[in-house]
């Protein structure tokens, strides 16, 4: 091994020391302890904005969150339904069709990700949403839609309106007739259709003819169902008057999503998706999440260098609770991530909820775009399974400790007479052997023998049990009997000499080919591999510079202990960094990590 190889092992392992040190210092403020950490910021750049967005499953991570906020000295604000906390326009800025993706995602999370019996109520309820917020969208610029504005304090898009207006469906002169009668008058108005021309399409008239005609034609127990369906979905958003008022554009202390991007700045999404307000919660944090990623696509569209001047980090914990497979689900915003300016830290019990919900194609898509996991103490089929796969394959091969052979690959071409005219073989001594072969073979047989190789007699016709000679002669002529018989016997004497030596060397080869498995591709990890980790051990795959690097690490102390200058201890088992083990690798580089290795390890933090 020379010392350049040295250096750059030495220089591998303390990049990967650094790495994970400055990456779990975020999970430390956080409570991530299973995490996936945003790359480093180019370096360099000019970042106009350095914010931070917290979404907590158990509604834990924003007190963290705000410790930290409030330790940099950085502007922090929540998001919520106590006092002092803001609201966000939940319909804003979405056309119809994007809101009903959103509750359909959000509705399949709350169903557990499982088939209904009839399926069909779900679709035409949520074709009654969309229908319902495309006459709204419309009727909030009518004079009768200003006017109840102004009388009723809130807008009109909303869910608390859809609602309202769906269940009037049935009713000759109901809500829903007004609306429409009010968008025809207004659309021969002179005036007043100049405001609503843009959305006075044929869809509205299709969706129009939707409501008032083929509704009402069905079996009103049909009906009756696709309208309890409506209800279910968004009963929470309309029930509770805080709600209504706070996500619904009410007016107070309502958010911008722009403001998300103010510099240096932590906000942090409150609201239990167990307790407080139950699935509504889960409806509410989605469309959070998917309102932000779809301004940071408008806002790539409008500035190009977005991805470089502002930065907005995700910390997402228990993110099965609000993975959603949508066009603004993580798993495609993560892929466009970069360019945006995203970055995300996201935590989860386990990938089976994933899955559950998702798929597994969508999940393998995410975990590919998010660049570095670390996976703790896996006990499910389907964790166990994606870091197998993860790892993928590798050559594990093996020669013999004196180091004459690159692999067993190689060895076995060279040893076993596949010759290679690439690879120099073994030098063999030179000496030149007269051979009689008249007693095996009958009539005298000459061999061209190529210096400095190994000769094997069955390629010029010579079959028998002289399958490989140590020392190979320049030709071979017929001589008297015993003389013949004499030399045959010592280079038998040598052959099988050379051939015990080489079974020996074999017989080791062997042993290591079975267990390192010779030349053959091998699972990097196997399923022992990732069911024995203990606690506060980990695997972690970082994808750096396009190459993915892993290892089986112990993490001591327990994250959510450790403090931001504290060193994390990486103890790599059985590994090696350009052929040198780690262990002289760890001491060569840093004998402070050695040190605290005689702490004692405690689990990691959930």
């Amino acid at each position: 091994m020379s010392m350049q190889e040295l250096k750059e092992g030495v220089a591998a392992a303390q990049g990967l020391k650094d790495l994970v040190k400055e990456r779990a210092a975020v999970a430390a403020k956080t409570r991530v302890a299973l995490g996936v950490f945003p790359p480093r910021f180019k370096g360099g750049q000019t970042t106009q904005t350095l914010s931070m967005f917290v979404i907590d499953g158990k509604a834990v991570a924003w007190e963290d969150a705000v410790k930290l906020a409030i330790a940099r000295g950085w502007k922090w604000r929540i998001i919520g339904v106590e006092d002092g906390e803001y609201g966000v326009d939940l319909c804003d800025g979405k056309g119809p069709a994007a809101i009903v993706a959103m509750i359909s995602d959000a509705q399949e999370q709350m169903d557990g990700g499982g088939q209904e019996s009839n399926p069909i109520f779900k679709k035409m309820a949520l074709e009654i949403i969309r229908a319902v917020f495309n006459l709204l969208r419309c009727y909030e610029l009518t004079p009768d839609g200003k006017a109840e504005v102004a009388r009723r304090k809130e807008r009109l898009y909303s869910f608390a309106h859809v609602q309202d207006v769906a269940q009037s469906v049935l009713e000759a002169d109901g809500r829903l007739f007004k609306i429409v009668d009010a968008i025809n008058r207004a659309a021969v108005n002179p005036i007043a259709g100049k405001a609503i021309a843009k959305l006075v399409t044929s869809d509205l008239w299709s969706d129009i003819k939707f409501l008032r005609k083929d509704l009402p034609n069905r079996p009103a127990d049909t009906v009756t169902s696709f309208l309890l369906n409506v209800h279910k979905m968004l009963s929470g958003t309309v029930s509770d008057p805080v709600i209504r008022k706070r996500f619904g554009a009410a007016g107070g202390n309502m958010l911008e999503i722009d403001d998300i991007w103010d510099d240096k700045t932590v906000t942090c999404f409150r609201l239990s998706f167990q307790t407080d307000i139950g699935d509504t919660a889960k409806l509410i944090g989605i469309m959070t999440l998917a309102s932000i990623f779809a301004r940071g696509g408008v806002r790539q569209l409008v500035q190009k260098d977005i991805g470089d001047v502002a930065k907005l980090a995700f910390v997402i914990d228990e993110m099965q609770e609000i993975v959603v497979s949508g066009y603004w689900g993580l798993a495609n915003v993560t892929a466009m991530s970069r360019s945006w300016g995203f970055s995300f830290a996201c935590a989860t019990q386990g990938v089976k909820g994933i899955i559950k919900r998702i798929g597994d194609d969508a999940t393998w898509q995410l975990i590919n775009n998010l660049r570095t996991k670390i996976f703790t103490q896996t006990e499910a089929k389907e964790d166990q399974d994606i870091i197998i796969r993860l790892g993928g394959e590798a050559w594990r091969s093996l020669s013999t400790a004196r180091g004459e052979f690159e692999n067993y690959h190689q060895r076995l071409r060279i040893e076993r007479g596949h010759m290679d005219e690439s690879i120099r073989p073994l030098p063999v001594d030179s000496v030149d052997y007269t051979l009689s072969t008249s007693d095996v073979f009958g009539a005298p047989q000459r061999v061209e023998a190529r210096s400095h190789e190994v000769v094997r007699l069955d390629k010029h016709g010579m079959m028998g049990d002289l399958q490989e000679l140590a020392h190979a002669s320049k030709f071979v002529s017929q001589a008297d009997a015993q003389a013949g018989r004499d030399m045959a016997a010592e280079a038998s004497a040598e052959y099988q000499a050379k051939r015990i030596e080489l079974e020996m060397r074999n017989r080791q080869e062997d042993q290591l080919r079975t267990y390192y498995g010779g030349w053959e591709k091998k699972p990097l990890y196997t399923i022992n591999d990732v069911s024995s980790l203990g606690m506060g051990q980990a695997i972690v795959f970082i994808n750096r510079a396009g190459v993915l690097r892993t290892d089986k690490v112990d993490v001591n102390p327990d994250l959510a202990k450790m403090p931001v200058d504290r060193d994390i201890i990486i103890d790599v088992q059985a590994r090696e960094v350009g052929n040198v083990p780690m262990e002289q690798i760890a001491q060569a580089s840093s004998t402070a990590v050695l040190a605290n290795r005689a702490q004692a390890k405690q689990p990691v933090a959930r």
